[in-house]
């Protein structure tokens, strides 16, 4: 015996939400700025920092696998930190 499940059966969205248009970014214009650095966007003037830029470039080429769910690496660290106050160190 199989089920069989009709279409009036799968989720429908409230009515409306499928009327939001949806978001689409854009370049921010500014008379006499060629290309204006949109802050609220968190674009940087600067660029990447280089020990983020490092951090990717180590990790970047696991960036498909999911990360350890029991943050053992987290757990190895947190001794040489400082403890918080009002809470042990685990």
């Amino acid at each position: 015996m199989s089920i069989v499940l009709d279409a009036p059966s799968r989720p429908r969205p409230k009515p409306g939400i499928l009327d939001i248009e949806p978001y689409v970014g854009g370049k921010s214009k500014i008379e006499g700025v060629a290309e204006p650095i949109k802050l609220s966007s968190n674009e940087n003037v600067l660029g990447c920092s280089p020990a983020a830029l490092a951090a990717y470039q180590v990790t970047g080429a696991k960036l498909h696998l999911y990360p350890d769910g029991h943050a053992n690496g987290v757990r190895e660290d947190r001794p040489q930190a400082q403890p918080l106050p009002g809470r042990p160190v685990q």
